[in-house]
């Protein structure tokens, strides 16, 4: 087991249309243990460039957050990759005080925006 953090990606139709495709992870090292269910599987992410920022707290207002660092890539011309991912840093496997939750939400870019705005 990877001492990293468990996350997730999520299409942005998630939330603009009710629908859509998510991938929730674990870190572990591989490869994945003997009788481990089919419903889980080796996931390689890419590398990836994002617009980020650590909501604190709750997630009753995560979208807050969101909305925050989509706007930031708007401003900056930045063109979205549709996807969205969170990492869950401390969360409620960690402490059962949502005060001290700490999630950070990052927003995907095109790898195409991501090089003209470097």
């Amino acid at each position: 087991m990877s001492g990293l953090p468990p996350g997730g990606r999520y299409e942005h139709t998630i939330f603009t249309e009710g629908q859509g495709r998510a991938t929730v992870y674990l870190p572990a090292e591989p490869p994945l243990p003997p009788g481990a269910s089919d419903a889980v599987r080796e996931l390689h992410l890419p590398q990836r460039t994002a617009v980020v920022a650590t909501h604190c707290g709750p997630h009753d207002d995560l979208d807050l957050t969101y909305a925050a660092v989509g706007t930031f890539a708007a401003r900056n011309g930045l063109r979205s990759a549709d996807l969205v991912e969170e990492v869950y840093l401390v969360g409620p496997r960690d402490t059962d005080q949502p005060d001290r939750w700490r999630t950070l939400v990052a927003w995907l870019l095109a790898s195409d925006s991501a090089q003209s705005s470097a």
